[in-house]
């Protein structure tokens, strides 16, 4: 084996009471210990979380809830983090990137007024922001089929990393390591725009 690379996240540290950050930040320890080559690439926000905790109440009501109304943070997509594990296993230096944490953003940072607007614009119809308590936000993803209590307590604790700035922050990781800028999350939205539209 020569090479490891590891998902982690953006917000890793050790003060976190969030069990899956904690699981993240034993893993990376773990991997560095065992000395097979780790990389460990820290991913912002996910795209495709908003086709799940987005795009429903778009489509149905013309309305984005989300908590911390006054939060920015950026959205990185799928497939620059699959193109950064490429270029990190095609890499002809791999010894370079051995140890290494990358936190990998996207092009820019929002506000949640920000994404809506760019909903509305996409779908070219008036969308609202509904700021909502972090409490009832989980309580309303756990009707997806996706999420777990393990996964509500996350993004519980991940809410409050978002209020204290942790994700708002872009680099250039991404484009050092494959060549290209960050996909943007309007990119992303347009190539599933099918999802946010208002079934008639």
């Amino acid at each position: 084996m020569k090479q490891v690379v590891s998902m982690s996240q953006m917000n890793v540290h050790e003060s976190s009471s969030s069990p899956a950050t904690q699981n993240h930040l034993i893993s990376e320890e773990i991997l560095d210990w065992a000395d097979i080559g780790a990389v460990h690439k820290r991913p912002a926000l996910f795209a495709w979380n908003y086709l799940g905790m987005a795009a429903p109440s778009v489509s149905a009501e013309r309305k984005f809830y989300f908590p911390n109304p006054d939060a920015r943070y950026t959205i990185i997509d799928p497939q620059d983090i699959g193109d950064v594990i490429a270029g990190i296993l095609m890499d002809e230096d791999i010894k370079k990137h051995v140890g290494k944490r990358y936190a990998l953003t996207g092009n820019r940072t929002y506000s949640n007024q920000e994404i809506t607007d760019l909903f509305g614009n996409e779908i070219q119809e008036k969308v609202e922001y509904v700021p909502i308590p972090v409490g009832i936000w989980i309580d309303a993803l756990k009707s997806l089929p996706t999420v777990n209590d393990f996964l509500a307590s996350h993004l519980k604790e991940f809410c409050k990393d978002i209020v204290t700035g942790n994700f708002n922050n872009v680099t250039d990781n991404l484009k050092m390591i494959t060549g290209h800028e960050s996909r943007s999350f309007e990119d992303y939205v347009k190539s599933n725009i099918g999802l946010f539209m208002q079934v008639a």
